[in-house]
């Protein structure tokens, strides 16, 4: 993915409902890497200029609510989160999706289903078609087990589980980002502030997706609107 076209998510427009949504709920970012953001400025630097628009695999989206009426952010709807996919190889025809983040007002809606259901159409459509032509798209949760809804929803998306990868990632002073670990005593020599988890991965592949995935995403896609 060019760089030059990998943020669909313009901090001019968006960044200021970001912060705004998501400040004061620090519970968001438990079991995830990045975050929790002090500031506009902050969520800017970190996230939009530090990972994304640096990252020729990433691309970031703003999730739009287009059941709400037009909002200053967005004039098709009310911004409701962020959503992106990483890791992405073109030569593989892999790619991931990940940094999720739903605002708390719009948790238990109809939105996360239908931004991954988007998600998945535009990854797995052909490039005549629009889409990217993806053949594998990987999801990671955290294991812990107040996480499970994210592997839930992975797998009612048609997802497979395909193994956990243990001390998959260490979150430096985590702890006092809020971060939950993996529950395990920590390896000799580490900060006692620093966090690790274990990671549930999942896949989606083209011959599922095909063989009926796809008619499950878009059945769970048309009940929540």
């Amino acid at each position: 993915m060019d760089t030059t076209h990998n943020f669909c998510f313009p901090a001019d427009r968006h960044a200021a409902k970001y912060i705004e949504s998501t400040s004061g709920h620090p519970e968001i970012y438990a079991h995830t890497i990045a975050g929790p953001y002090k500031s506009v400025d902050d969520f800017v630097s970190s996230f939009v200029e530090g990972e994304s628009r640096v990252d020729p695999g990433m691309m970031t989206y703003a999730i739009v609510d287009k059941t709400r009426p037009p909002s200053d952010e967005d004039e098709e709807g009310e911004m409701a989160g962020r959503i992106s996919f990483a890791n992405t190889s073109t030569a593989h025809l892999c790619t991931e999706i990940g940094y999720i983040v739903i605002f708390p007002a719009y948790q238990r809606t109809h939105v996360t289903t239908n931004a991954v259901g988007l998600m998945l159409h535009e990854a797995f459509k052909s490039p005549e078609d629009g889409g990217f032509g993806i053949r594998k798209i990987i999801w990671q949760a955290h294991a812990h087990a107040g996480n499970s809804g994210s592997v839930r929803l992975a797998q009612r998306m048609g997802f497979r589980e395909e193994g956990v990868r243990r001390w998959h990632r260490l979150i430096p002073k985590g702890r006092l980002q809020g971060k939950i670990g993996n529950g395990e005593p920590l390896p000799p020599g580490s900060d006692p502030d620093d966090i690790w988890r274990h990671s549930v991965l999942l896949a989606l592949c083209w011959d599922s997706w095909l063989e009926g995935a796809a008619g499950q995403v878009q059945q769970a896609m048309d009940r929540t609107r």
